[in-house]
């Protein structure tokens, strides 16, 4: 799997040179090696991409976003294939038990609980809300059957964000929001689809209109990643713009401390997916930690 993210915010030209996607700004062109891409977004409603390109894109497993008028991903391109056994892996997906799906999502809760105390205690921020997050984490059941995660998301954006703070409220720091977890959203299904794996089939979401039921459950611990850095830089803000996109996008280049070691977050995704089919279908739990929500650079 490649490594760059290309962001393409003017009018250009994409198409296909060899094995590589050109970009053509004008008179000036940019040749971008294919294999080393990980996402293409495009954010500009009069670019142009050939069927050419677009099925070199696929065929590679390079993520496709198209944003709409509010610069917000809105269309992700999923390749048919990408997988060597995609009939016997979704197969064995709609097998997935119930019980171990309840136990995976268990883990998943106490994961992003632990990471949102873990920001909120790197801004040293209400201590007490900190401790009862702690508290939330430790006493996740299975299935999180006592709804910790809801518990903890309301006491931990008011910390963050302050008690006037409404989720999806039409507003820059849920357009921050929104589009970097958008940005991971993408990234997580694009592996998905390379494992042999169906996004719609989820652990613990079933939206019947969601085609990324998968990815959201596995997105669940990044989210205070993004969270980190929409308050650390654009808490403040008053518009969405191509700063606030940028910095975001940034988030795919770092890395993050998973396994002892810093790792970049695509590989890390590739890991924790490869862990759920590991434990779902083998019943293997050793390798279902989690990791550091801290970015490092290169």
């Amino acid at each position: 799997m490649g490594w760059k993210t290309l962001y393409i915010e003017n009018g250009d030209k994409l198409s296909l040179y060899l094995d590589n996607l050109k970009v053509l700004s004008g008179d000036i062109e940019h040749l971008y090696l294919i294999n080393d891409l990980t996402m293409v977004i495009i954010d500009n409603p009069v670019t142009i991409i050939t069927t050419k390109a677009l099925n070199a894109l696929s065929t590679q497993n390079v993520g496709l976003i198209l944003c709409d008028e509010k610069h917000l991903p809105q269309t992700q391109c999923i390749p048919f294939s990408g997988y060597y056994n995609n009939s016997e892996s979704l197969q064995n997906q709609i097998k997935w038990s119930a019980i171990n799906k309840n136990i995976f999502w268990q883990h998943v809760i106490k994961a992003k609980l632990n990471n949102q105390a873990h920001i909120l205690r790197s801004h040293s921020l209400e201590k007490g809300t900190i401790i009862k997050i702690e508290e939330f984490s430790s006493s996740v059941q299975p299935g999180d059957s006592t709804n910790r995660e809801g518990l903890g998301a309301r006491l931990y954006f008011w910390a963050l964000f302050g008690k006037d703070f409404i989720r999806h409220k039409d507003d820059v720091k849920n357009a921050c929001l929104d589009f970097g977890y958008s940005l991971l959203r993408a990234q997580i299904s694009r592996v998905i689809v390379a494992k042999g794996l169906h996004p719609n089939f989820g652990v613990f979401h079933k939206g019947t209109t969601n085609f990324f039921n998968l990815a959201d459950d596995i997105l669940e611990p990044f989210r205070p990643i993004v969270d980190d850095v929409v308050y650390s830089n654009f808490k403040e803000s008053a518009i969405f713009t191509k700063e606030h996109r940028h910095k975001l996008l940034e988030v795919l280049t770092k890395r993050i401390l998973y396994e002892g070691q810093k790792q970049t977050i695509p590989h890390v995704i590739e890991k924790i997916i490869d862990s759920l089919i590991s434990f779902m279908n083998n019943g293997l739990i050793k390798n279902l930690d989690f990791f550091d929500p801290v970015l490092y650079d290169f």
